[in-house]
């Protein structure tokens, strides 16, 4: 399932577009999402919001971000570690385990660290 959402800032014409990206998410498809959302390429416009959990991040996001830096698309990527990786105890309770999102994050960044050439400030 693909989620779009709107974050508009408050006393300014800006607003930005979130797209929760999973697994499932061709390159290809997100290129064309991207075309339809932010036409202009506009920095800054839109937010990649990854929730994949850390072995598919490994296996999934380059492939993501070659196609965008390929395109010459303008996007921020953020990473979403939480609900990819929530679990249930034995009393039915969702939570996570903080290993696992870790593990998420500290894959983002590393990928991030061999796809793109210059450091993330």
């Amino acid at each position: 399932m693909l989620t779009i959402f709107f974050i508009i800032v408050p006393f300014t014409h800006v607003y930005q577009i979130g797209i929760k990206v999973s697994s499932a998410l061709s390159p290809e498809d997100l290129l064309k999402l991207l075309d339809v959302v932010n036409p202009e390429n506009i920095p800054g416009r839109v937010m990649l919001i990854t929730r994949m959990r850390a072995e598919n991040i490994l296996v999934h996001l380059p492939k993501l971000i070659r196609a965008v830096q390929r395109e010459g698309r303008h996007v921020l990527w953020v990473c979403d570690p939480m609900h990819g990786n929530t679990i249930k105890t034995t009393e039915g309770v969702k939570t996570r385990s903080f290993k696992s999102i870790r593990d998420e994050l500290r894959a983002f960044f590393d990928v991030h660290a061999q796809v793109i050439p210059s450091p993330i400030l």
